[in-house]
């Protein structure tokens, strides 16, 4: 019901020292060997002069960022992370009254087949998912843009985008009248590709990783976008991180 942060605010909460906010890392730093220093090879360079040792590290951002956080450590983990590529999206969020939308809603949205030559990805039916995501009377839908075919149209205006919304609405939806509310986002990268050979690369990021005890990478530009995904490679991380510090 308070939307997805619930996720990230629970976990938080159940850290053993409060998460640190508010502070961009910039640089990490490998400061010698695991054997000294109590294993606290990591240095964690953040904005200003804060500076962070760790024994383990491990980076869940976009791809493209921790191919900058890397590029000191490892020239040729860097390259490899930053091949991944990204598409671009636009979202676009559309609230209705409800009397103005002919077609009953009762599902999930839908994808568009992409061999139709659409402007568009697809369409979330979000008030349908989440009833108090629109007030009483009203429908809130969420539309997505661009992709890797069409990074076009995330370069549009607002004017001919929702125009190009519209009239695909009124076709798919039979929604004539115009939204009563609207707000535009654009995602320069937005989804990470799995490009044929994307394998390959995983094998050779993991070789490469072999080489840096104590760094671990994860995030939805390795082994799948969706949320769900995210969630199942974040346990396996969590063990691993815990089997290198000896807590399992």
């Amino acid at each position: 019901r308070d939307g997805r942060r619930q996720l990230v605010e629970t976990a938080a909460d159940r850290l053993r020292r409060p998460p640190v906010l508010g502070v961009s890392v910039r640089r990490l730093q490998r400061s010698g060997d695991p054997a000294s220093d109590g294993r606290k090879v990591w240095r964690v360079h953040a904005d200003g002069k804060d500076v962070w040792s760790a024994e383990a590290v491990v980076l869940a951002c976009p791809a493209y960022v921790q191919r900058d956080l890397m590029s000191d450590v490892s020239p040729r983990l860097a390259e490899l992370v930053g091949g991944i590529s990204y598409s671009p999206a636009v979202v676009v969020a559309l609230g209705y009254l409800q009397s103005d939308v002919p077609t009953g809603l009762a599902g999930f949205g839908y994808i568009v087949p992409q061999r139709q030559g659409q402007d568009l990805l697809g369409v979330h039916w979000c008030s349908s998912i989440f009833p108090q995501r629109a007030p009483a009377g009203m429908v809130l839908l969420r539309a997505i843009a661009g992709g890797w075919n069409r990074p076009d149209v995330v370069s549009w205006s607002d004017a001919r985008l929702l125009a190009s919304l519209q009239r695909h609405l009124a076709e798919a939806l039979g929604i004539q009248a115009p939204p009563r509310f609207h707000r535009i986002v654009r995602w320069p990268k937005a989804i990470p590709q799995y490009h044929l050979g994307h394998l390959d690369r995983l094998a050779a990021i993991e070789r490469e990783l072999t080489e840096l005890p104590g760094l671990f990478l994860t995030g939805n530009a390795y082994r799948g976008v969706a949320m769900n995904d995210c969630t199942a490679q974040s346990l396996v991380i969590a063990q691993q991180v815990a089997r290198f510090l000896g807590e399992d």
